[in-house]
């Protein structure tokens, strides 16, 4: 019976000895995987030290100092660029379009306008108002000068400006008043530099501002540089004693004229403006 036992459970002992080897076997191979993806993970190797910024960054530990925030870099960010897109920060073709023909368009009223300027400085140069033709050629010559200063408009215009700038030179000169002569040929030579007379004249009125006693410029020998100061002076009294007198401050008024009576003791509007205060007061 014993021997029976011996041969059915031998058999069935070996099966199951082989059995738990093979599963012993299986589950230490499932383990091992397990522990070496576990560790992988969980112990990845120390970086290497390298020079190149690795674009990460690494948050400090919990009991490392507070640090002060880095200030605001000057230089844009790739991120956030300083300037528009080009979209936005060039004119399209159309814009720029627009922007020329508003060009074109304004530059046509300009020389229109300077056209009728000119026509206008031309009329009154004939009836000689020089005062307002020079108005007109000054305007003329600027509106052209702005385009080109190569075409004939603006040679005539300013040629017709050099023509009533000499006129009204001669005029200046004629009362003494060297200081506006000397303005209107410096006028003439900032638009006509070509002009021989206006220099010449230029150069002359410069030596005779020079020298006060110079009088070789001035159509009345009589009519010096003081003589002019005076005459206005005695102008700028009467006109204070006139607002005075209206007012009904005699004394001021009176003071204003005495004091013209002494720079010209034969001046008649000063002598019939204090008869007019005696016989007011």
């Amino acid at each position: 019976m014993i021997t029976i036992i011996a041969k059915v459970w031998r058999p069935s002992m070996k099966r199951f000895f082989y059995l738990s080897a093979i599963l012993l076997i299986a589950a230490q191979g499932r383990l091992a995987a397990q522990e070496s993806a576990a560790g992988g993970q969980a112990a990845p190797s120390a970086p290497v030290p390298s020079n190149q910024p690795s674009g990460l960054l690494t948050p400090p530990p919990d009991n490392a100092p507070s640090v002060a925030p880095a200030p605001a870099s000057t230089t844009a960010s790739p991120t956030a660029p300083s300037t528009p897109p080009p979209s936005t920060a060039r004119m399209t073709s159309r814009e720029l379009a627009q922007v020329r023909r508003e060009e074109i368009i304004r530059r046509q009223e300009l020389i229109f306008r300077a056209d009728e300027s000119l026509k206008a400085g031309r009329k009154a140069e004939l009836i000689t108002n020089y005062p307002e033709a020079r108005k007109d050629y000054l305007f003329s010559a600027e509106a052209y000068g702005t385009v080109s200063r190569s075409t004939d408009s603006y040679a005539t215009a300013a040629e017709g400006l050099t023509r009533v700038d000499l006129q009204l030179y001669d005029d200046a000169l004629k009362i003494g008043d060297t200081i506006r002569a000397k303005r209107l040929m410096d006028e003439v030579v900032k638009y006509n530099p070509n002009s021989k007379l206006a220099n010449e004249k230029l150069a002359a009125i410069n030596k005779a501002l020079a020298d006060p006693n110079d009088t070789t410029l001035l159509g009345n020998p009589a009519v010096t540089p003081g003589f002019v100061n005076q005459v206005n002076e005695i102008q700028q009294l009467l006109a204070e004693a006139e607002q005075f007198r209206r007012t009904g401050q005699w004394d001021e008024a009176q003071a204003r004229l005495k004091r013209i009576i002494g720079i010209d003791p034969y001046n008649v509007a000063a002598t019939k403006q204090l008869e007019r205060i005696d016989a007011e007061k």
